[in-house]
This record gives structure tokens, C-alpha cells and sequence, in this order.
């Protein structure tokens, strides 16, 4: 074997390694409950964001963005960031959530 030919697939080795590392290394936001523009929600219901792995408590709190405004309280559940709402979600008003990107 060429010196070329191993010194190719020894980068081709590292490359892949690193980009495997890198996507599982990466949180993901798997699932938000109830979906973003949901409609007939009940008042009462919490929003859920499940994420791919155990997240920074703090950093995701901060960075998370609820339209319309409405106060709150956050807690954990493994992986899953619930707020409860302080007061029932407006009827017939369509609210989303947007995490920050660099969660």
C-alpha cells in the first residue's frame, strides 16, 4: 500500500470518527408539547421540550422564548424541560416557543 493511500484513509478514519462524535455529541430538541402553533389546547397544559440528552438547566431557561409572554415556572424531568404557566394560555391565541440556537 502506497504511503498516499494509507496516510488518505487514515484522514478519511478521523474524519468520520470526528463527525460521529460530534453528532451524537450535539443536544437535540426531540419533541415540543404541545406543537408550535397548536390549537384547542387546554388551558391548564404545560409546554414540554424533550431534548436528546440531560441539558445545562439554566442555559435553556434563559435562551427559551414564549410568544405571547406569559409568566411561569420550569422544571426538569431527565431530559424534559416542563414550564407551567402561572396563569391559563390565552383562548384562540396562537403561541410558539422558540429555543435559542445555541442551546
Amino acid at each position: 500500500m502506497s504511503r498516499r493511500l494509507a496516510l488518505l484513509l487514515a484522514s478519511l478514519v478521523i474524519i468520520i470518527i470526528v463527525s460521529v462524535t460530534l453528532w451524537v455529541g450535539t443536544p437535540r430538541l426531540e419533541e415540543v408539547s404541545p406543537a408550535d402553533q397548536a390549537v384547542d389546547v387546554a388551558p391548564e397544559t404545560s409546554l414540554r421540550l424533550s431534548f436528546s440528552r440531560r441539558m445545562q438547566a439554566e442555559s435553556v431557561q434563559e435562551r427559551l422564548s414564549i410568544s405571547p409572554r406569559v409568566g411561569g415556572s420550569f422544571s426538569w424531568e431527565g431530559n424534559e424541560l416542563v414550564f407551567t404557566p402561572d396563569t391559563a394560555w390565552q383562548a384562540r391565541t396562537p403561541a410558539s416557543q422558540q429555543p435559542l440556537p445555541q442551546i
